[in-house]
């Protein structure tokens, strides 16, 4: 399904990504919620929204083992909440 929801957004067919990112996160799919959080922040410019799957997304990091990968991923999400707070304040 990611890949698949991958394609669609390659070929621009947000309509049919959403849904499969969205199910995709309910089973603690980290990648998804960023994906998700991508496409608020940079196709509907809801920062609320991203600002959600971030925190979600840094929620579902947080319950994995920790490794070198985990911990630069979760340094990218901070990066990317910082930013999200800082473009809703304005």
């Amino acid at each position: 399904m990611i890949k698949l929801a991958l394609l669609y957004k390659k070929e621009g067919n947000y309509s049919q990504a959403v849904p499969l990112w969205e199910t995709i996160a309910s089973h603690d799919v980290v990648q998804a919620h960023i994906e998700l959080a991508m496409y608020y922040e940079h196709k509907l410019n809801d920062y609320q929204e991203a600002i959600h799957w971030t925190l979600s997304a840094v929620e579902t990091l947080s319950v994995t083992p920790s490794s070198i990968q985990s911990e630069n991923l979760r340094a990218a999400l901070d990066h990317r909440l910082f930013r999200l707070k800082r473009k809703s304040a304005s």
